[in-house]
């Protein structure tokens, strides 16, 4: 294997990316990974997953339905932590105390 050659092609792929974080699905591989795992990762790993064949680009649609997935994960991870932060206090009612003398 040609380093020089692999890393040329691993700075190529990564200055095409635009975004500096995108969405990447993965590809089902002979090694055993699975295909159509979607996963948001930084240019660099995007490039070097996509050169040696273990991912490709997600497109618009995938990205889009994978980012509103994850925020309504994150909404109800949010609220979640919310109702277990709730407290309650039980004050007593106020009464009167028993042997006063009048």
């Amino acid at each position: 294997m040609d380093l020089r050659a692999y890393y040329k092609k691993l700075r190529d792929l990564e200055s095409q990316i635009p975004a500096p974080y995108v969405v990447i699905v993965s590809v089902a591989t002979s090694e055993g990974g699975k295909g159509g795992i979607l996963t948001e990762v930084a240019r660099v790993q995007a490039a070097k997953q996509i050169l040696e064949g273990r991912a490709r680009l997600a497109d618009s649609d995938e990205s889009n339905a994978f980012h509103s997935r994850n925020e309504e994960a994150r909404q109800t991870a949010e609220q979640a932590a919310a109702v277990s932060k709730m407290q309650f206090v039980i004050v007593p009612a106020k009464s009167e105390s028993k042997g006063k003398k009048e």
